[in-house]
């Protein structure tokens, strides 16, 4: 999850531009929040927007992906076939949110529905897999 990319939707949700300005919107000190960002704490930002009941407002979407991804799941158990491993899963809401975030979600929806022939592979480290998503965003906006 980019920290930054959150951070910026809270910023922008309640209209300020400023940490301090943010501090008083939500009535937490200004060290607290720059101490958040040095450390690019999403747990305390997700913490704080509960408190506030804005989590649907800033993470809502990314929760509706991994809503249907785990409803995908459940429904591949049900028929006894193989459910996504978390590895799998985290690759996919990544492309996801890469996709959101260059404004490019139908791209990669039609990608994923053209994408019918997988090649057999052993073995992949996880930095293959995410170019392998990074391609397939790069091919979705061709």
């Amino acid at each position: 999850m980019n920290f930054e990319y959150y951070f910026d939707k809270i910023l922008d949700f309640y209209n300020v531009s400023t940490i301090k300005e943010l501090g008083l919107a939500i009535d937490t000190g200004a060290s607290t929040i720059s101490n958040w960002k040095q450390r690019n704490s999403i747990t305390a930002l997700k913490k704080k927007c509960r408190e506030l009941g804005i989590y649907n407002e800033i993470f809502g979407d990314l929760n509706k992906i991994i809503n249907i991804a785990s409803e995908v799941n459940q429904a591949a158990k049900e028929i006894n076939e193989v459910d996504i491993d978390e590895t799998t899963l985290l690759l996919f809401k990544e492309a996801y949110q890469k996709a959101k975030n260059s404004d490019n979600i139908k791209g990669l929806r039609v990608y994923l529905m053209d994408f019918q022939e997988f090649q057999k592979v052993e073995k992949i480290t996880i930095n293959e897999l995410k170019d392998l998503f990074e391609n397939m965003l790069t091919e979705s906006k061709k």
